[in-house]
């Protein structure tokens, strides 16, 4: 198990509408989320710096099968060997690996890596000991083997 848990998180503003964003987080799903009762998307309501409203969407997903399956997805539409060679810098200190999908482009149900306005990918790497030096060799296992997710 190379992940401990994989979490899917956009915003949406007061100006979007909220059932596109939850498509946008959609994509990145093995499965159809209204073919799944154990499936769960959170919502937050908060209020921004100028009073403006933002609607936080967050699943996140704890069975193995699921988070290979997100990873499949993923793997099949970005460049990996790209992303392996960015392994550290998605790494921070609490052992969690982030990537950003530009949210726009996750609407029109293509992937692209970065942006502003995005859906975020963060998976807590399983390493033990939890060091990071573990979790950056766990890490670099799990993209060489990543045709076999």
């Amino acid at each position: 198990m190379d992940f401990q848990w994989l979490e899917i998180e956009a915003f949406a503003q007061a100006t979007e509408d909220n059932s596109r964003v939850k498509d946008a987080m959609y994509l990145f799903l093995p499965f159809k989320p209204k073919d799944r009762k154990d499936f769960k998307l959170d919502e937050c309501s908060v209020t921004g710096t100028f009073g403006n409203e933002i609607t936080i969407y967050r699943a996140r997903l704890k069975k193995q099968p699921d988070i290979n399956g997100v990873w499949k997805r993923v793997f099949s539409h970005i460049n990996k060997e790209e992303l392996a060679g960015e392994i550290e810098e998605r790494l921070d200190s609490s052992l969690k690996f982030c990537m950003r999908f530009d949210k726009q482009i996750a609407y029109t149900g293509k992937f692209s890596l970065g942006g502003e306005d995005v859906v975020q990918l963060k998976g807590k790497v399983a390493a033990y000991p939890a060091k990071k030096e573990n979790a950056l060799k766990t890490l670099k296992k799990f993209f060489g083997n990543v045709n076999a997710v």
